[in-house]
Parts: structure tokens; C-alpha cells; sequence
């Protein structure tokens, strides 16, 4: 999966152009992804997948999706 190697660079050139107390959302559609995000330079981080699901898939079992909000 190229998202799963790829996205703590990509992520990383984000962060570079980002201010102080920014936010970034992080969104992918692979359903058991895991972040790496330990090298970023962040203070916090939060998955908000839940408030991101659409009203139509919230009843369903599977995740559609998973987002996290990244604050630099």
C-alpha cells in the first residue's frame, strides 16, 4: 500500500509549511490504517473518523473511511 510508506513523508512536507497551532486533516479511505506520525513535529494529534462518517453509514459495521486532526 502506497499510502501506508508514503505518508509520513508526505505528511512531514505539510507540517514544514504549516504555522504554529495549525491543523491538518489527515484522511484515507483504507479502513485498518495506521498513522505513522511519531517523527512529526506536532503537538497533538486525534482520530475524529467517527465525526467524520456520513449520516447514510454511521449504522453500518464497517468503516468507510478514517481521519485523524493533526494540530502542528
Amino acid at each position: 500500500m502506497m499510502a501506508h510508506k508514503d505518508h509520513p513523508a508526505l505528511l512531514q512536507s505539510v507540517v514544514a509549511l504549516m504555522r504554529a497551532g495549525a491543523t491538518i486533516f489527515f484522511s484515507t479511505n483504507h479502513q485498518d490504517f495506521e498513522p505513522n506520525l511519531d517523527k512529526l513535529k506536532i503537538t497533538d494529534v486525534k482520530e475524529i473518523s467517527s465525526m467524520t462518517i456520513p449520516e447514510d453509514y454511521v449504522s453500518k459495521k464497517k468503516k468507510i473511511h478514517r481521519c485523524w486532526k493533526i494540530t502542528v
